[in-house]
């Protein structure tokens, strides 16, 4: 298990296409990430699949990557080895919660710093 006290969640959404599945019965394709906030780890997963075997699939894939760091290593992986209809959509999903963590760990910067001043 991870340390929740550095954990943080963040989510990414994509639309899939029309003929994905993922489409009639979600609408959009969630990605929720829970990231060690010191190291960017991603340390669990979920996303709206259909297939609870694409969920194990696509956890085996990522869990242990750096969200920031190992962008790019994560999209060749489902490139090469996902070959789902919802590939794109959860390319998509992930650099949008790569960038909500950003966001988020700029805010909370930010606020930790406006804390210091006098």
């Amino acid at each position: 298990m991870y340390d929740i006290e550095k954990a943080v969640y963040v989510a990414g959404i994509a639309k899939p296409g029309k003929e994905d599945s993922i489409s009639a019965m979600y609408q959009n394709l969630s990605l929720g990430l829970v990231v060690d906030r010191t190291t960017g780890q991603i340390l669990d997963l979920g996303c709206s699949m259909v297939m609870e075997e694409t969920v194990y699939f696509i956890r085996q894939l990522l869990v242990g990557k750096n969200l920031v760091e190992d962008t790019q290593e994560m999209v060749e992986l489902l490139c090469t080895r996902f070959f789902a209809l919802s590939q794109k959509a959860l390319i998509t999903a992930l650099y949008d919660a790569k960038n909500h963590y950003l966001m988020a760990m700029a805010r909370q910067k930010a606020t930790e710093e406006e804390k210091e001043q006098p």
